[in-house]
């Protein structure tokens, strides 16, 4: 009886190493994080698209937003990631984006 026991242990030991490592291979790599400059900028054209493709290559845009302000200097601009280059121009706000990777 006693080996019974100590087999069904081991066999729900495996089994959650095993899940275990299933989930750390499922993990993404982080993106790399990016800051938005004049040489970098890739401006959006018109017209917008309107339909976008689903593939994750995450762009760092800038967004012009409305800001009311009480002290100068006012920024009426924001980073914001996007999933890709399309999304990001879809975005009727967005002046331009980065490719490769994340805002930071």
């Amino acid at each position: 009886m006693n080996w019974v026991s100590s087999w069904g242990a081991g066999l729900l030991f495996g089994l959650f190493l095993q899940a275990t490592l299933a989930d750390e291979q499922l993990l993404l790599p982080k993106s790399p994080t990016i800051v938005v400059t004049s040489s970098n900028l890739v401006s959006c054209k018109e017209p917008r698209p309107e339909i976008c493709y689903e593939v994750y290559a995450p762009v760092c845009a800038v967004r012009k937003v409305q800001v009311q302000c009480t002290l100068a200097p006012c920024l009426n601009i924001e980073q914001k990631t996007y999933a890709n280059d399309c999304q990001a121009c879809s975005d009727h706000k967005v002046v331009g984006f980065a490719s490769g990777g994340e805002c930071s």
